[in-house]
């Protein structure tokens, strides 16, 4: 039988664990981000994504061009079949700019088939959870257009972010 103070000495221990597990979990973890990078800060350059057709690259090997659209979508993102036109059409309105779509999921065979799908002429790749947080794409679509040296000069996240890329990217320098 179980007396009064082993109750007491039980309810302490779980106690002092659960208030342990809270500090350290507050610790380890880094803080929910709820916005994309801000224009003027530098994209984490060192981030691996997996182009279209398998090769894994750091972000930095495909800031070839003085600009470069990196948008982050999803394959399951109904709204994203339709705005994969207007990003094609980013990526002919400047010759000095690629644009990379990049899906947020581990699936290669999801990116290829919403490249055939959308019909597309982009270069696509994919990139994993961890990277999409990294890259803190908070919402679908998150664009950035990026300098070579991997400056952010326009950042957006959600539902206005590919009508608010077609026009400014025109402008953006």
């Amino acid at each position: 039988m179980i007396d009064r103070n082993q109750i007491r000495l039980a309810i302490a221990v779980i106690i002092v664990g659960v208030a342990t597990g809270a500090t350290a979990g507050r610790r380890m973890y880094a803080p929910k981000v709820d916005h994309p990078f801000e224009v003027g800060s530098v994209l984490p350059l060192k981030e691996v994504i997996h182009i279209d057709g398998g090769a894994a690259v750091e972000l930095h090997e495909v800031l070839l061009k003085p600009l470069t659209v990196v948008t982050l979508f999803s394959t399951k993102c109904g709204a994203c079949y339709g705005e994969a036109a207007t990003w094609a059409e980013a990526a002919n309105q400047r010759t000095d700019t690629d644009v990379y779509a990049l899906a947020v999921t581990d699936d290669g065979t999801a990116v290829s088939e919403f490249s055939r799908k959308t019909g597309a002429k982009l270069q696509f790749g994919r990139i994993s959870n961890a990277t999409r947080t990294v890259l803190r794409a908070v919402a679908v679509p998150t664009i950035y257009v990026v300098h070579a040296d991997g400056r952010i000069v326009f950042s957006e996240s959600g539902p206005e972010a590919t009508n608010d890329l077609k026009l400014r990217l025109p402008q953006l320098k």
